[in-house]
């Protein structure tokens, strides 16, 4: 049984160590190319949000990188308060790893109150910025893969942005990336792992259970 074990790990490890299993997904949506919408001056001066997404920077995991950046020449430019990062249904907090940024809650986020412009409720990560930037980056890792979703970002006296892709009856699509589909979503995570990571986890187990189940006497 150990032998076995020792096997399975070190064959699985070197099908995720793999050079072909390297991704890169990275995109831009702005006000200027309509991909953006919103309301006050952040729709009608130039906003804009990337997204990237790779397995490589933290081995095991997907590691995401979202930027957001509203205009500088108006009134009401820095004061991003919050940005709501669509995830899927089941992703609990505990799963994002890593984090740079305030991440308050992970939750069914209501389209009311403070969000009363978003187009329809969301599940997301919510990150608190604090109403005095003109541009935020958040990253995390996770072992969540990249699907295509939505988002949705609020400042003061009503300013908002979200992608435009995100209606009141908004579905998201269901092709796999690198699809681009029209730049009307951004990349967010899955709530079921990405099958090279469950192999790099499952890898790491077999390991593990090798060098905890030793013979007696040993």
């Amino acid at each position: 049984m150990m032998i076995r074990l020792v096997v399975v790990a070190v064959a699985v490890a070197a099908l995720v160590a793999s050079p072909a299993s390297a991704v890169l997904y990275e995109g831009m949506l702005s006000t200027e190319d309509g991909t953006l919408t919103g309301t006050d001056e952040w729709v009608t001066g130039l906003t804009t949000f990337t997204y990237a997404v790779d397995n490589v920077t933290t081995p095991g995991y997907w590691h995401y990188v979202y930027t957001l950046t509203i205009p500088t020449d108006t009134k009401y430019a820095a004061n991003i308060q919050h940005l709501i990062i669509g995830v899927t249904s089941g992703l609990t907090m505990g799963d994002l790893k890593n984090v740079s940024g305030q991440l308050h809650k992970v939750e069914l986020v209501e389209a009311k109150g403070d969000n009363a412009n978003m187009p329809q409720d969301l599940y997301a990560a919510v990150f608190q910025v604090g109403g005095e930037e003109s541009f935020v980056t958040i990253r995390f890792d996770t072992t969540r893969a990249p699907v295509w979703g939505d988002f949705f970002a609020r400042g003061d006296n009503q300013n908002s942005i979200w992608n435009i892709g995100f209606t009141a009856d908004s579905v998201d699509p269901t092709t796999v990336p690198p699809d681009v589909c029209m730049g009307a979503f951004i990349l967010r995570p899955d709530s079921i792992p990405e099958p090279t990571t469950m192999l790099t986890l499952l890898a790491g187990l077999a390991f593990t259970r090798v060098f905890r189940r030793r013979p007696r006497g040993v």
